[in-house]
């Protein structure tokens, strides 16, 4: 059970106004927070939020209506309205502290007489265990002797099955830390060889990208050489025709006839473009951008 105070926010703000406190006194087997959502709670809610200012666990037996009854002894008056469970806490400066120490009080002193009962019920009940120990002393000592027998033995043979336990316990601690040395060995040697093959990686790359860039450049310098003969073939086939040419018009022109003179002119003209064409292929050829 739970024995609760609680205030409404804007009772607590307005403590000098009302020169006191409004607040209830009441108890709950839940929570306080979700008693505070109840039906009844909220239609009390007229003076704003409810905040919870004290709380105690008590027994069963203390109801809120022993509080109530204490409060008003001390001179703390019950509101009269509808609402039971309000109190006003003259001069109070929003705490609730003074009322908060009579409750504490009454809690401790009835803790303290709970207490008192149970030790007097206690002594009682040892007082007539020792009469009756007293009584059956012999036949007791007897028996307690042979139990005490019996619980040595039970003892020994604990003590013998905890030390072999203990024995075996540390055969296993010493098992596990070979297991755990050989992870880490085997840790180590994954380690190594992630190491080695990652380096093996990289070397292949290398050696990849190596073969590539000597691939790159002797495919480079087969397609400079095969550039080259072909210019050097266009250069000694423009020679033959310049040298067919000046032949063929030397010829044409030491002869004495008309007709051929106009054949050697037209021959003349078409070697002219042959040479022209080879002159433009040889360029093209050379400076073509896809050639270097």
């Amino acid at each position: 059970m739970i024995i609760y105070i609680v205030a409404a926010s804007r009772n607590i703000k307005a403590v000098k106004s009302h020169k006191g406190l409004f607040f209830n006194l009441g108890q709950t087997s839940r929570s306080v927070e979700k008693r505070l959502k109840d039906d009844d709670y909220r239609r009390k809610n007229s003076g704003g939020e409810w905040l919870v200012l004290h709380q105690w666990k008590v027994e069963d037996s203390l109801k809120d209506k022993v509080f109530h009854k204490l409060l008003e002894d001390h001179g703390v008056k019950r509101t009269k309205t509808a609402n039971t469970e309000e109190f006003f806490a003259r001069d109070d400066d929003g705490t609730a502290a003074n009322c908060a120490e009579i409750i504490e009080n009454y809690i401790n002193q009835n803790s303290i007489l709970k207490l008192k009962d149970k030790l007097k019920n206690l002594k009682a009940l040892v007082a007539s265990q020792d009469k009756k120990l007293e009584n059956y002393k012999t036949s007791s000592m007897q028996k307690l002797a042979c139990s005490l027998g019996q619980i040595r033995r039970s003892l020994d043979e604990r003590e013998k099955d905890f030390d072999e336990r203990e024995k075996d316990f540390d055969e296993r601690e010493k098992y596990f830390e070979e297991r755990e040395k050989e992870l880490v060995e085997v840790s180590e040697r994954f380690d190594k060889l992630r190491i080695a093959t990652e380096e093996e990686k990289n070397l292949r790359q290398a050696c990849a990208k190596h073969r590539h860039l000597a691939r790159t450049r002797a495919l480079e310098e087969n397609k400079r050489w095969t550039l080259s003969k072909l210019v050097w073939t266009l250069v000694v086939s423009l020679l033959v025709l310049l040298v067919a040419e000046a032949v063929v018009l030397n010829l044409f022109e030491s002869t004495r006839f008309a007709a051929c003179v106009a054949e050697a002119q037209q021959l003349r003209h078409t070697m002219g473009a042959a040479l022209s064409a080879v002159v433009v292929a040889v360029a093209v050829l050379a400076f073509h951008p896809h050639n270097f």
